[in-house]
């Protein structure tokens, strides 16, 4: 036993070489966590630019929305429509132009909805008291029990 230490004590490079590994793995775990930091940084950089560049057509398509109901709403306009509709050869109706024609066997007793009902009412579950009872009033209720002259606490 005496000489196995006296060995290792004559051999200096064998403590060198430890610290030389030691160096070596934490330089190693350095390396490879700077490397994953900067994957992750670049990753990140990637994704915020592919958000800038859907923002920037979100912007783009609101505008040409925009754009286009503008259009719609000019070629929809009083003036527009009567003007396309003179030249499709439409005139406007007069007092005494219109003619009802009774159709036999045909009743209109339907009546027509245009819009839905003004109120309606909503059917909206009702939640037991179970439910609504806070934590603090269950034990309230059953651990400190009613107060004096059977009211609650």
């Amino acid at each position: 036993m005496d000489d196995l230490l006296n060995a290792y004590r004559q051999a200096p490079w064998r403590t060198q070489r430890q610290v030389i590994g030691l160096f070596l793995t934490a330089l190693m775990v350095l390396t490879m966590l700077a490397a994953l930091y900067l994957d992750v940084t670049a990753e990140t950089a990637l994704l915020g630019r592919k958000v800038q560049h859907l923002e920037t057509e979100i912007a783009y398509n609101l505008q040409i929305n925009a754009d286009l109901e503008a259009q719609i709403a000019i070629l929809t306009s009083t003036a527009q429509m009567e003007a396309r509709a003179r030249r499709l050869g439409f005139r406007p109706l007069e007092a005494g132009g219109v003619e009802y024609l009774p159709v036999i066997g045909y009743r209109s007793d339907r009546m027509v909805r245009l819009a839905a009902e003004p109120n309606p009412k909503l059917n909206a579950p009702v939640i037991p008291l179970e439910y609504t009872q806070s934590l603090f009033d269950w034990f309230e209720q059953h651990l400190l029990g009613p107060g004096p002259m059977g009211v609650a606490r």
